[in-house]
């Protein structure tokens, strides 16, 4: 079964941009939400077969950005249909007890 990553970043830094990093990357999805001037995050959506933890550290490094936290989320397909339908999967549910 596939499976999905979520890298989650908080950075600090001047002009922080993923737009040349997403150019050579089409196969991530990124999502950046500002804090504040010189802090945001960022949320970076692939394949679990491509771990690009090592390369995004460099890009931001290039950068003179400093990553304040990192850490990253995997998901089954399977997980992520249920979370998105709210359905409970069926290892989980617990029968009712027949008396």
């Amino acid at each position: 079964m596939e499976k999905s990553a979520i890298l989650q970043i908080e950075l600090e830094g001047d002009e922080i941009n993923f737009d040349a990093f997403a150019a050579n990357h089409p196969e991530v999805e990124i999502t950046t939400k500002a804090k504040d001037i010189r802090h945001c995050q960022i949320s970076i959506s692939q394949s679990n077969q491509n771990d690009i933890r090592q390369e995004i550290s460099r890009f931001i490094s290039g950068k003179g950005w400093l990553i304040l936290e990192m850490h990253q989320n995997v998901q089954s397909m399977e997980e992520i249909f249920h979370e998105l339908t709210g359905e409970i999967p069926l290892d989980q549910t617990n029968p009712k007890e027949k008396k």
